[in-house]
């Protein structure tokens, strides 16, 4: 896909098993940073979407679905301090 965020394939598959791991190599989140905030992790069936859609090649989806995962983990930072990730 062009210009689009490039996941490790098996980082990818962990994430998608509901195990996300963060790589430290490449310094590369999971799509809906869960890796680093567990309580961000998306529900299965979101994560079988972007991963069907992310191994298809369908750039657009992928990319709504990585604003949502952001959009989604800014307002759980945003929320009351006991309601925080």
């Amino acid at each position: 896909m062009k210009d689009a965020i490039r996941y490790d394939r098996d980082q990818l598959r962990s994430w998608l098993a509901g195990i996300p791991r963060h790589d430290w190599v490449n310094g590369r989140h999971v799509p809906d940073f869960s890796c680093c905030k567990r309580g961000l992790l998306a529900p299965p069936e979101e994560r079988e979407l972007f991963y069907c859609m992310y191994r298809t090649g369908e750039s657009g989806t992928v990319l709504r679905l990585e604003l949502m995962f952001l959009g989604r983990s800014l307002h759980r930072f945003r929320g009351e301090p006991d309601e925080r990730i």
